[in-house]
């Protein structure tokens, strides 16, 4: 099985489209609530999107299996799993900088610094979108991790956990 990309392609599109109606519509609005939704609204894309690029490939390595092997070693966690969100964190508020350029003078220092750690904030967020939303190949994976197949003299089980 290969990458999702539609999965993949979704997590873009949403990158774009939240980047853009923040640019559009959001930023310069004169309230401050939709102002403050439009950093925190790119930061869970790119958290999204940091996510789908780790999980929507194809996960053929037997390593990045979750569970213990069924030889009894003990596999080591994917350090995807702390590496996405700390990139997320670092990330978010990057693009929201980035992406928006300055912002008015006007406004408060207060506003300036919530849109950076609402951004960080949701940027950790968004990379736990493949918990909601599961890519084939992690739904895969996860489903093998259900499965077991058991040999025995007079034939075999295969048994499948919820």
């Amino acid at each position: 099985m290969g990458a999702d990309w539609g999965y993949i392609g979704a997590a873009t599109g949403a990158f774009a489209l939240t980047t853009a109606v923040d640019l559009a519509y959001l930023k310069p609005s004169e309230s401050f609530a939709l102002r403050a939704t439009g950093p925190a609204l790119i930061g869970v894309s790119v958290g999204w999107l940091l996510s789908a690029a780790a999980y929507a490939r194809p996960l053929c390595d037997d390593g990045l299996r979750l569970s213990p092997a069924p030889e009894g070693a003990e596999r080591d966690v994917p350090e995807i799993a702390w590496l996405a969100p700390l990139l997320g964190l670092i990330l978010a508020p990057t693009v929201v900088a980035v992406a928006e350029g300055r912002v008015p003078p006007e406004w408060p220092f207060s506003e300036r610094w919530q849109r950076l750690t609402g951004a960080a904030i949701a940027g950790v967020a968004g990379t736990y979108m493949h918990e909601l939303w599961q890519p084939r190949p992690l739904r895969g994976i996860r489903t093998l991790d259900r499965a077991s197949l058991e040999l025995t003299g007079a034939g075999a089980s295969f048994t499948l956990s919820f």
